[in-house]
């Protein structure tokens, strides 16, 4: 049996840290869904405006 677990952050250092898979939603929709390492490195203009929006993204490894 595998469980699945949701959590909901704005905190984006631990949802890097801590997640599998990352869910960007925009306007109220599913509009990417990512690894980690793919979220850091996505080429769409809204995700890396949403990425760069925290002044320091500590130490990640994806």
């Amino acid at each position: 049996m595998s469980k699945s677990v949701l959590i909901v952050t704005q905190d984006i250092n631990f949802a890097l840290k801590s997640s599998d898979q990352i869910a960007y939603l925009s306007d109220g929709r599913l509009t990417h869904f990512f690894t980690p390492d793919k979220l850091l490195n996505s080429p769409d203009e809204k995700v890396k405006n949403f990425i760069g929006s925290f002044k320091e993204i500590s130490n990640v490894t994806a």
